[in-house]
């Protein structure tokens, strides 16, 4: 098979695995079909919520894969049914493998064979090895099936910083925290089609549909497994443990596997909550944290639909750059700062919980409603570092929440003005050269707009608007047109000079943002 830019090293390796483990497991998975009426972990009574009418698209994973904690890689077969949802027919598939992204150093995902509905293919290698493009040997219609199956080694790296340290074997604490780890469809924009941009400098890179996936991932026995979806069976064979996992419908597929975890474990109406955490803290603290978690999501399930998946993990992994990150139904929390929460005492850390209530928030602003979040961030972190200040006044009273406003939104934005002046918050990251400033403008500004607009057309058009925004969207990708749809839509007024304001111009002054927090407090 023709791969181009294919490095030696990856050859060589691909050709030594192919010798010691033999051919991976491509023919049982074209042979273990997942049935298109399977029932998918959501929580009781969710199969009739509106929001799971239209999931007849959505693409199937099946992954097999056995993970080698000496070799540091995960050696396996992905098989994609892949429907073209797309509107218009599809020559060919590109297939991101987001593991070869340079920052990622040595880690690396090699593809050892390609098949399309039973037949080997060529596929081709570009954008800096991140993106593979299948061809089909045909045209496939929209609305029409294929089926890809890969065959993958992908190689972790040790004490990776790159992108917030999502890929990444973390030797101390033996863990390692796995996303973007499998080769995924690239996300697909209804103006611009499949996004295959380089894998972005900063932040997560990952733009996907959402997807069911099954999964049997085979650990050395002693090993945690903490993943996206359900966990339906557990087999232990000859040392290893094989793990058996189904999701509803998710963006990704992300797991940690560590060498011992202590866990705490509430639920919230339906859905376990679990916190699995990888050091010595204080329990009492960790029942605490715990608690302002299940209450989080109970508060974020009554304004904006039900949280549809029966777990929610919260991880306690070892970050570069940032204090949280955010997957479908796994939550991963900066070990260090995590660490000295627990342990201050004798309340937890205001950081700390901004920042673990944020990305639960994620679960519906870029899980169930999916973005284009490369090219516009703000919907993503300005609506959900919004909605957190909500849910502080939910749980912890008007007061804690303006004071929340004011440390985590309003001030970073206005040390911002006054150093540099302002900046445009719906900007792509790729024309970003300062993570920093742009940071400050999606969590702070973006938010800012947010209240704005709250103030703008009252509390009941503002959540009925999110409400129906989160419901008509839900698994599919909503534009920054839909979000402003949805709020013109429930109040009967114009918001283009305030969208443009606070999201597409660079105009806003500090007294602008201390007469928006006076008219809050």
């Amino acid at each position: 098979m023709k791969l181009c830019k294919w490095a030696h090293t990856r050859v060589f390796l691909a050709l030594l695995v192919l010798i010691l483990l033999g051919s991976a497991s491509a023919a049982a998975l074209q042979a273990t079909p997942i049935p298109a009426d399977r029932d998918w972990p959501l929580v009781s009574g969710a199969t009739s919520d509106t929001r799971f009418e239209n999931l007849g698209e959505l693409a199937r994973y099946l992954i097999e894969v056995r993970f080698d904690t000496d070799r540091q890689w995960l050696d396996g077969s992905v098989r994609i049914d892949f429907t073209n949802f797309t509107g218009v027919p599809l020559a060919a598939i590109p297939i991101r493998l987001y593991p070869n992204a340079p920052y990622y150093g040595e880690g690396s995902t090699t593809i050892r064979s390609v098949t399309v509905d039973g037949v080997v293919v060529e596929g081709e290698l570009s954008v800096q090895d991140t993106v593979l493009t299948v061809g089909l040997g045909r045209l496939l219609p929209d609305g029409a099936t294929t089926t890809i199956v890969v065959d993958f080694l992908t190689v972790v790296p040790v004490s990776s910083a790159g992108s917030f340290g999502i890929f990444n074997h973390d030797p101390e604490r033996s863990t390692w925290i796995l996303a973007d780890w499998y080769p995924i469809v690239a996300g697909w924009d209804a103006g611009s089609g499949f996004q295959l941009k380089p894998p972005t400098l900063w932040g997560d890179p990952t733009f996907s549909q959402a997807a069911v996936y099954q999964a049997r991932i085979d650990v050395p026995e002693g090993y945690d497994l903490v993943s996206t979806g359900r966990t339906v069976d557990r087999e232990v064979i000859l040392a290893r443990t094989i793990h058996v996992i189904e999701t509803g419908p998710v963006r990704e597929f992300a797991m940690v596997i560590d060498d011992g975890f202590r866990t705490f474990e509430r639920y919230a109406g339906e859905t376990l909550v679990r916190l699995w955490l990888d050091g010595a803290s204080a329990d009492r603290l960790a029942w605490d944290f715990l608690d302002i978690a299940v209450r989080s999501l109970e508060v974020y399930g009554q304004r904006y639909g039900e949280y549809p998946y029966d777990e929610l993990d919260i991880v306690q992994t070892e970050l570069a750059g940032a204090l949280g990150v955010s997957w479908s139904g796994i939550v991963f929390m900066d070990a260090q700062r995590l660490d000295a929460a627990l342990d201050s005492g004798p309340e937890l850390d205001d950081g700390v919980v901004f920042t673990m209530i944020h990305e639960i928030g994620h679960q519906w602003w870029g899980g169930i409603v999916g973005v284009n979040s490369n090219d516009y961030a703000f919907m993503n972190e300005s609506v959900t570092n919004y909605l957190t200040v909500v849910v502080y006044d939910d749980l912890f009273g008007e007061e804690a929440a303006v004071v929340a406003l004011r440390r985590w939104v309003a001030q970073p934005y206005l040390a911002m003005l006054e150093s540099s002046g302002d900046g445009v918050v719906s900007t792509s990251i790729d024309d970003v050269s300062d993570a920093v400033t742009f940071g400050r403008l999606i969590y702070g500004k973006g938010a800012l707009g947010m209240l704005a607009i709250r103030l703008a057309i009252g509390d009941d058009a503002f959540f009925a608007a999110l409400r129906s925004y989160a419901d008509e969207h839900a698994f599919g990708i909503a534009t920054p047109g839909d979000l402003l749809h949805a709020f013109e839509s429930a109040s009967g007024l114009d918001l283009a000079l305030l969208w443009r304001m606070w999201f597409e111009e660079a105009r806003t002054t500090p007294l602008d943002v201390e007469q928006l927090m006076d008219a809050a407090a």
